[in-house]
């Protein structure tokens, strides 16, 4: 039998700790890049009206194409990657933000997993080996192994869907 530790945090698992600076930065750059990526298509398509793509189901994936520059939206652009090379960090001093940001640290830089229980707020403190041992041991008490080959088969199936519905370059 595994054993492993079990571990309270004293707190709610969905709180949320304030982000590091490089992760906050590349957050706002990417959504800064699809809000700008938006605003070209639809000045694209309000200066010119004609050149609407045909309607085309795509299944809710999103186009690869890129939207051209538009010259009236330079400015505009500009600015905004202005206001993201002058933004300035201040530091908050919560305690509790302080302690969500340590036990972060901790669980980052620890070698062992930490596994959630079932229904109630503790966490086991396990070997990944051990973790990964009791999960193949779980899994496959209901369900046996697939040949090493089933899953070439399953990528050439989906390739055939996608062919077939016409998204192939979206997926």
């Amino acid at each position: 039998m595994i054993l492993a530790d079990t571990i309270n945090l004293g707190y709610s698992t969905k709180n949320i700790p304030i982000p590091g600076k490089n992760e906050y930065l590349q957050k706002l750059i990417q959504k800064t890049e699809k809000f700008i990526r938006n605003i070209r298509w639809k000045t694209y398509f309000f200066f010119k009206p004609n050149e609407k793509p045909k309607q085309k189901n795509t299944f809710g994936f999103p186009s690869t194409k890129t939207a051209p520059r538009i010259p009236e939206l330079t400015m505009f652009e500009d600015e905004m990657l202005k206001m993201i090379q002058n933004i300035r960090f201040r530091h908050p001093n919560s305690q509790f933000q302080n302690q969500l940001a340590k036990d972060v640290n901790k669980i980052m830089n620890s070698k062992e997993l930490l596994v959630p229980a079932d229904k109630t707020t503790n966490y086991y403190k396990i070997n990944a080996d051990d973790y990964e041992k009791l999960l193949i041991e779980n899994i496959t008490k209901d369900y046996k192994k697939a040949p090493p080959t089933m899953e070439n088969e399953i990528k050439m199936e989906d390739k055939s869907i996608a062919e077939d519905l016409e998204i192939q370059d979206r997926v």
